[in-house]
């Protein structure tokens, strides 16, 4: 990124500037909470060539906004800094660091790489996520058993911390559980120093997490309480292994076969058997597999010397020694009775070859599963006379009926009867995997013949996953390799052939996958704002067939992008005084984060009494409360933060300078500073022939609003007296003195100011002028009241209210006539062939301010119309 930005700077210049390009790198430390604008570096300090005299020569500028970090207003070489935490910044990362890039150029071009560490300190407390933990415990834990427990949680990275008891409420028995805390190895476990007793069931205390303060001193953070509750053996809901039957015979026939028979069990983990009996002959006689529960004579029948029954039990326990027991009876009949003869009974069994493959057993069937049927397992030879008396029975650990699987089909025969065994449906080694079939002539088992169905398995059902579809949910910047999960596929035909797990996606690079154990790994940090989802396919193969199951992995967002403005400052200009709530702009930030990750809040970073601010949606606008005036204040600057989680943590902020320039309006009226009391008498001595200059003044600042101009626009003395427009210098025109009078002025046609002068000179005395002037005054309202008073005005108003209804009588006569000449027009009765020409006069008289208009209409009639005999005044 760093010779991009070069190759699109140096683009810009020169050759020669190319030439003296420089690459510069400075590593600075920064702790964290320190207030707002500390000095971080001075860049003259650690670069000599930057002569700080001379930094106004030079354009400093940081390549991109670099966050928390801004140049000094007045000397771009030292850097300052905004209150940071590292909390924020980066919480989940041990070294907690930014760079940004700084460009300075002047005769040469130079790149300084900023690298900024912040370093932590202790400011946070450690908490426990819960105020109460909760563990059951089994009564027969061994001793040094160890119980981990949850630790609290502090932000601060360097904190330690240390872990103990309450102490100040100890238990009336011995406690049995010792605390241990290793920070090397971030553990915290109780261990078990003491048998647990039988009472008391359960244990609660407090445990407390401390650390050290600046001065060295512990101090507690926080405390939870740890509950233990003792289960016995009846609590844990175990239940004794169960028997298939809790009743079985076998039957001892064969004189050179020590095998008798075998007992089962529904659950076959973990379960062991055992032989009981009361007589200790039958224990040295007989004996039992501890795991298959196989019961066997320690030697061969012709060499013991047996009974004709036994009676035994066999007793199937757990490795917690739960167990039961089943009953078992053997008999015994190796000779045939005296009154039967042994020539009329005989079974005889032909196996094909193809069925026995171990030679050392002869008496055993091979039989694959789900082979074609009808097929032929064997022929049965009995004697003729002995067919009634045929008996078939199968025996498995499973209840099955022998005419559902087998038929017999006879042959035809002599001496003997043929008899060919059928198997009529196929087994599933899934569901059987072995029998045992007993041919047995007359009750008394004198004639017997049996053997073994073993079934064998082959590859003839799909693998498949404990479910169709798998979803997953992983926070993102995860650590890695991380184990996702572990796929178990299951395969019901139990063959020793390997399952090969595979994978079917387009992200090789992100997820591996174990062929032979099937645990999903993840290879890399997954970033949500890269990609939010991963959807593929893990299969399964077992050399024939393969399945596969669908995987969807939802990456959940993390607050680990800052926002940004699209500049890191903002310049307007507005005019003074606009009117409150007056829109400015709108402010939009971008979080490529998601939901509450994303949501910006907007505010002011210092108090403000000009603008506000909607924190939803960035709008700025003026304040009721105060409006920018434009000579009180020229330019004004503050910083806008746009954060975003505001209600959680962590919340990353992004900011934007604000710089408003105000533009000057022409509000101000101007006004006289001399003569500074237009109320008072301006006496003017013009003895020296010399005339006064009006002074005014507008408090506006730009030149433009502050010109002013004088005019004489009216006064008793407006003949008399001339202004300069530009400067407001008085010059007299009337040389005769004294003058007295007024004189009103407009200053730039915005104010008026009204002035009263006495102009004088050595030969009048402004107070005996001033004295004459009141006494005419004074004589004149007398005057007036004598004339009011008197008989004579009495009949001038009566002579001109006389006159005044003499004038108005006609008009209002004449208005009548004119008003019922237009009714007789309109009416269509009085309408003639002859046509109507009007005359009118209009007879001006003046009385006052009042102007009449008489109006005379005449009548005739003529053929023809004249419009040139209408008369207009």
């Amino acid at each position: 990124m760093n010779i991009i930005v070069v190759v699109l700077i140096l683009s810009l210049f020169s050759s020669a500037l190319v030439q003296s390009f420089q690459e510069l790198s400075l590593q600075l430390s920064i702790k964290e909470e320190q207030p707002n604008g500390t000095l971080i570096v001075d860049l003259t300090s650690h670069f000599p060539s930057f002569n700080n005299t001379t930094s106004q020569g030079y354009l400093v500028k940081f390549v991109r906004p670099c966050p928390n970090i801004y140049l000094d207003h007045h000397n771009p070489f030292l850097l300052r800094a905004l209150m940071i935490d590292r909390e924020k910044l980066c919480p989940y990362e041990r070294v907690c660091s930014f760079q940004c890039q700084l460009f300075l150029q002047k005769d040469h071009i130079n790149f300084i790489q900023l690298k900024f560490s912040i370093e932590d300190i202790n400011d946070h407390q450690a908490k426990f996520r819960k105020p109460m933990y909760s563990y059951e415990l089994d009564q027969n834990l061994p001793l040094n058993y160890h119980l981990q427990l949850e630790q609290a949680e502090d932000q601060d990275y360097l904190s330690h911390h240390n872990y103990s008891l309450n102490s100040s409420s100890p238990f009336p028995f011995p406690f049995p559980f010792r605390l241990n805390f290793d920070e090397n190895n971030h553990l915290l476990e109780l261990i078990l120093v003491d048998k647990l007793p039988l009472s008391p069931r359960k244990y609660a205390f407090e445990l407390i997490v401390s650390s050290k303060d600046e001065n060295g001193d512990e101090k507690e953070d926080d405390r939870c309480v740890i509950e233990l509750e003792i289960l016995s053996n009846e609590e844990k809901n175990s239940f004794p292994p169960e028997f298939q039957s809790k009743f079985y015979q076998f039957i001892v026939s064969n004189p050179n076969q020590t095998f008798i028979g075998q007992v089962h069990v529904v659950e076959k983990d973990q379960v062991f058997y055992r032989l009981i009996s009361s007589n200790e002959q039958n224990l040295d006689l007989f004996q039992v597999n501890e795991r298959t529960g196989e019961i066997f004579l320690k030697q061969k029948p012709s060499e013991s010397n047996l009974n004709e029954n036994y009676e035994l039990f066999i007793e199937a326990f757990y490795p917690n020694y739960l167990s039961s027991l089943t009953t078992v009876q053997i008999f015994v009949n190796l000779t045939h009775s005296s009154s039967v003869s042994q020539q009329d009974y005989f079974i005889e069994i032909l196996i094909p070859k193809l069925f026995q493959k171990n030679a050392s057993n002869l008496n055993a069937i091979y039989l694959q599963e789900n082979t074609s049927v009808p097929l032929t397992l064997l022929q049965l030879f009995i004697s003729t006379s002995s067919l009634s008396l045929l008996d078939i029975s199968m025996t498995s650990w499973i209840s099955m009926d022998f005419r559902e699987y087998f038929s017999l089909k006879q042959l035809d025969g002599d001496d003997q009867q043929s008899l060919e065994l059928i198997l009529v449906k196929p087994f599933d080694y899934e569901i059987i995997q072995q029998f045992h079939l007993d041919f047995l002539l007359n009750p008394f088992n004198f004639t017997r013949k049996s053997f073994d169905v073993f079934i064998e398995n082959i590859n003839d059902c799909q693998p498949h996953f404990d479910q169709e579809q798998f979803h997953f949910q992983i926070q993102e910047n995860n650590p890695f390799p991380l184990l996702l999960h572990t796929f178990h596929a299951l395969d019901p035909d139990q063959l020793n052939n390997d399952l090969i797990y595979e994978m079917q996606t387009q992200d090789q690079d992100a997820f591996a996958l174990n062929a032979t154990s099937g645990q999903l790994w993840i290879a890399k940090a997954l970033d949500r704002e890269v990609q939010s989802q991963y959807s593929f396919l893990v299969c399964v193969f077992d050399q024939r067939f393969r399945t596969c199951s669908s995987v969807n992995i939802d990456i959940r967002d993390e607050n680990d992008n800052i926002c940004s403005f699209n500049s890191s400052s903002l310049t307007l200009n507005i005019n003074e005084n606009l009117p409150p709530y007056t829109f400015l702009t709108q402010l939009q930030a971008f979080d490529p984060d998601y939901r509450e990750n994303a949501t910006l809040h907007y505010d002011f970073v210092s108090s403000t009494s000009y603008l506000t601010l909607n924190s939803s949606n960035g709008w700025i606008q003026t304040s009721p409360s105060q409006m920018f005036d434009y000579e009180m204040i020229q330019k004004y600057a503050i910083t806008i933060k746009a954060c975003d989680n505001i209600h959680s943590s962590p919340s990353l902020c992004c900011y934007l300078h604000l710089n408003i320039h105000l533009n000057d309006l022409d509000d101000n009226q101007p006004y006289l500073i001399y003569p500074a009391n237009t109320d008072e008498l301006l006496i003017i001595n013009y003895t020296s022939k010399t005339m006064p200059q009006l002074k005014a003044f507008d408090n506006d600042i730009e030149m433009k609003n502050r010109l002013i101009s004088y005019e004489i626009v009216g006064g008793s003395l407006n003949s008399s007296l001339a202004i300069d427009f530009h400067s407001g210098q008085l010059h007299l025109l009337y040389k005769q003195l004294p003058l007295y009078g007024t004189l009103i002025i407009s200053l730039a046609s915005q104010t008026i100011v009204h002035l009263t002068l006495l102009i004088h000179d050595h030969e009048t005395d402004p107070q005996l002028f001033l004295l004459s002037v009141e006494r005419r005054r004074e004589a004149s309202s007398s005057l007036i009241v004598s004339t009011l008073s008197s008989p004579l005005f009495y009949l001038i108003v009566s002579i001109c209210i006389g006159i005044s209804i003499l004038i108005l009588t006609p008009i209002v006569l004449m208005f009548y006539f004119c008003k019922q000449k237009s009714h007789h027009e309109n009416n269509p009765l009085m309408t003639t062939p002859s046509t109507t020409t009007l005359s009118a006069r209009s007879i001006s008289t003046t009385g006052g301010i009042l102007a009449k208009k008489l109006c005379e209409t005449y009548y005739s009639f003529e053929e023809t119309a004249n419009h040139a005999s209408v008369i207009a005044v």
